[in-house]
């Protein structure tokens, strides 16, 4: 692997940070992949979980990790819901405090800076402009688009003009980048569309990816549900019961199999885990584990035959916990739209439903437990599409070479 002495800065609020056994997300990925090339890496981020809800320190902070790994953690308000006031607020003081803190420092190499939170990503943009630093812009979502999603239909025009400010601050961020980076073909597209110009041979699609799990770590949490699974067909859900993936659906199905050789699986905590754990109270197949670290979800994989998506509107998401099954070589049954459904179909990796309908989900289901040998085939694509197409090392290399052209484009045009 070639060295490369460069200082480099990465933005990302609300991904979990590579401490206390947490799952690895994109932020940290790229990281230890730039870090193994040399790199400085300084991970601007917050002080509070996003995922938990909790604060992780309670001031400004920063620390150094064992890797080399620097982060600058800034403190706003916090909030209780993903959706509020609140984390608008919260996103805004974390903008003004980098907007200070920043231009005391030593500039890097380049930026990478994730957007949304766009407010901040348009502090990184108006820094990087002011010193002739190289920006690179991953979207990782819609903002402020989506919010729409989440109006009724005769209010969204009005709700677009209210947002005015927002939609102008994303589309200057996605206008003044060097280039745009994404994690789907969907996303970019949007991007490019937002930014008003035509796609360049640097705005480029990286996939999440997700982390080999060939060895499963010991899990106390999984350990005592294996006596309970073993000679079970397992359905699993990882992830936030949230307004998007709320896994509620997924219990009326458990209903159906309660005298089936059946269990499901429903790893994770947010806003709807007390309606879902209430809802699921007098099923003997229905598990709800709360909070899984990283050495859980890789036990829980092992022991799991399909991961479910259940979105619960007809958006065209693709959501992280898609490459976390992948990697565990689950296929998928998902009721998201877009290009996760294209790409279930075209690889054969899974089933699709649509959002809402339980029949539907249950007929997935039961199509993978009455064809066995039809569920080995599925089971043995997901494994090589991962291994060919969404190994985390191929993707994040293949990123760390694309960060190392942007700068050398800048030094040398």
């Amino acid at each position: 692997m070639k060295k490369r002495n460069l200082k480099i800065w990465l933005i990302k609020v609300g991904e979990q940070l590579p401490i206390e056994n947490n799952r690895k997300m994109r932020t940290a990925l790229l990281a230890e992949e730039l870090l193994d090339r040399g790199a400085s890496v300084l991970w601007w981020t917050s002080t509070f979980d996003h995922f938990k809800k909790k604060w992780l320190f309670p001031n400004d902070k920063e620390i150094t990790l064992d890797n080399g790994l620097k982060i600058m953690a800034l403190k706003g308000c916090g909030y209780r819901r993903n959706f509020s006031l609140f984390r608008f607020i919260d996103h805004r003081i974390l903008a003004r405090k980098f907007k200070s803190i920043c231009r005391k420092m030593e500039k890097p190499d380049i930026i990478i800076s994730a957007n949304p939170p766009y407010d901040l990503a348009n502090e990184a943009i108006d820094f990087a402009k002011e010193r002739d630093i190289p920006i690179i812009i991953d979207i990782r979502d819609q903002w402020p688009e989506i919010f729409l999603e989440y109006m009724p239909r005769f209010l969204r025009s009005v709700a677009r003009v209210a947002l005015g400010t927002e939609f102008r601050m994303n589309k200057y961020v996605l206008k003044e980048a060097d280039c745009l980076t994404s994690m789907t073909e969907t996303i970019l597209k949007w991007g490019l569309e937002c930014a008003g110009r035509e796609k360049t041979d640097f705005d480029k699609v990286f996939y999440l990816g997700g982390e080999r799990m060939e060895e499963s770590p010991r899990s106390t949490k999984i350990e005592s549900l294996e006596k309970y699974l073993k000679g079970k067909f397992v359905v699993v859900f990882v992830g936030t019961f949230g307004m998007i993936y709320n896994p509620s659906i997924l219990v009326d199905v458990a209903r159906r199999f309660t005298n089936e050789a059946i269990v499901f699986v429903l790893g994770g905590d947010g806003i709807y885990f007390q309606e879902v754990k209430k809802k699921a109270e007098m099923l003997t197949n229905v598990m709800l584990t709360g909070w899984l670290q990283q050495s859980d979800i890789a036990a829980l994989l092992k022991l799991a035959h399909v991961g479910a998506i259940p979105n619960r509107e007809r958006f065209a998401a693709f959501p992280n916990k898609v490459f976390v099954y992948i990697s565990g070589g689950l296929p998928i049954i998902s009721s998201c739209q877009g290009e996760l459904k294209k790409m279930i179909e075209d690889y054969k990796i899974g089933l699709n439903y649509g959002p809402g309908d339980a029949d539907a989900l249950e007929e997935c289901i039961r199509y993978f437990l009455k064809n066995p040998e039809i569920y080995s085939e599925y089971r043995e694509r997901t494994r090589n599409l991962f291994e060919t197409k969404f190994d985390s090392e191929i993707i994040y290399n293949s990123f760390a070479d694309h960060i190392e052209h942007v700068v050398e484009r800048r030094k040398y045009g």
